[in-house]
C-alpha cells in the first residue's frame, strides 16, 4: 500500500526480541484457523506425518490508514484434495479493488490451470495470473501485489508478483523463498529499461515502487509485469513455518528477527496454537516497531 511520493521506511530489526509488545490490537479481522493432519511423502521410502495448522489476520492500522487494502486467502482440501492446500497474500495500493477481485478469483483459475498443465505448476501460475491481470483492464492506477503458496502433498509451490514476502522458517534459520520486485533490482531494471520503462528515484516512471503486480493497466506497457517469479520447496524434517506477509511486517521484521521470533513461539510449552501465536506476535512486533502501513500476515505450522 502506497501513500506517498517518498514512503515511510522503517529500519528493520535484528535485535533479539525477548517479547511482543503488551498493546491490544483492535481491528484484527478475517481470521482463519484451521488444523489438518497431513501425509507428507518423501523422495526416499521414508513418509512423514506432519499436523498443519495455520492462521490468517490483519491489521489496519487506523491511526496512519483510513481503510484496509490488504487481504489474505485459504482454501483447505484444494481441488477437493484433503492433501492440498492454497494461502495467498494481496496487498493493494490506490484501493482494494484488484485485491478483492483476485481474492474472489484466484482458487478457481488456478485450479483449472493445473488441470490443464498438470506437470509444468509453473506455467498453471504463470498462466493465473495473466488472466488475473486480464480481470484488471478498468484499473489504470491501482493495483496489488500476490504472493501464492499451492502446498500439495510435501512441496511447496510459491508464486508471486511485487513485495509481500513469504519465508520458510526451520531449525538453523529463517530464508525468503519468494522474490521481491523493486525496481532497484539489478535484473528488474535491465527489463524495464529493454520495455520501455525509466526508474526514477526508486519508482518505475516516477509512479510505483514495485516492477510487478496485478493492474496498474496504465504502467503495463511501460515496464510493468504480471509474470510471476517461481519456487519450487520440499518440505523436510527440519521445517516448522511457512511465513508470508505484506511489508507493512517486512519493512520492520528481517529474517533474523523472523528466527528469534518464531523460536520463541517454539519454545514456549504453554502455547498451543503455534500458528496463532506467531501471526500475533508478528504483527504486534512490527507495530511496537514503526510499522505505519496495513499490515496482514499469513502462518502456516507444520507439526
Amino acid at each position: 500500500m502506497e501513500k506517498s511520493k517518498i514512503p515511510f521506511k522503517k529500519k528493520k530489526s535484528s535485535i533479539k526480541i525477548s517479547s511482543t509488545s503488551s498493546k491490544t490490537m483492535p481491528n484484527i479481522q478475517r481470521t482463519s484457523n484451521r488444523s489438518k493432519t497431513l501425509k507428507v511423502g518423501k523422495s526416499n521410502p521414508i513418509s512423514l506425518t506432519y499436523k498443519i495448522t495455520y492462521k490468517y489476520k490483519e491489521f489496519q492500522n487506523p491511526d496512519y490508514n483510513s481503510y484496509m487494502e490488504d487481504f489474505g486467502l485459504i482454501v483447505p482440501e484444494f481441488m477437493g484434495d484433503k492433501k492440498k492446500y492454497l494461502f495467498s497474500v494481496f496487498d493493494g495500493h490506490g484501493g482494494d479493488h484488484t485485491a478483492k477481485i483476485c481474492v474472489e478469483n484466484l482458487p478457481q483459475i488456478l485450479k483449472r490451470e493445473i488441470k490443464l498443465t498438470p506437470n509444468n505448476i509453473e506455467q498453471s501460475f504463470i498462466n493465473t495470473f495473466k488472466k488475473l491481470d486480464e480481470k484488471m483492464k478498468n484499473f489504470l492506477t491501482e493495483g496489488n501485489t500476490l504472493t501464492c503458496v499451492y502446498l500439495s502433498d510435501n512441496i511447496i509451490h510459491l508464486a508471486n508478483v511485487g513485495d509481500s514476502s513469504c519465508f520458510m522458517v526451520n531449525g538453523d534459520k529463517a530464508y525468503k523463498i519468494s522474490f521481491d520486485h523493486k525496481c532497484t533490482e539489478p535484473s528488474e531494471l535491465s527489463r524495464i529499461e529493454k520495455e520501455g520503462g525509466k526508474v526514477i528515484e526508486e519508482r518505475l516512471n516516477d509512479v510505483i515502487m514495485i516492477s510487478r503486480s496485478i493492474g496498474d493497466m496504465d504502467q503495463k506497457d511501460k515496464g510493468l509485469s504480471c509474470i510471476p517469479y517461481y519456487n519450487k520447496i520440499n518440505i523436510n524434517f527440519q521445517d516448522n513455518f511457512c511465513v508470508m506477509g505484506s511489508d507493512g511486517v517486512w519493512d520492520c521484521i528481517d529474517e533474523e528477527s523472523l528466527f528469534i521470533l518464531s523460536n520463541q513461539v517454539l519454545e514456549n510449552n504453554a502455547v498451543q496454537d503455534k500458528a496463532d501465536a506467531l501471526c500475533q506476535k508478528l504483527i504486534d512486533t512490527a507495530v511496537s516497531l514503526g510499522s505505519q502501513d496495513n499490515i496482514c500476515c499469513l502462518v502456516v505450522c507444520f507439526e
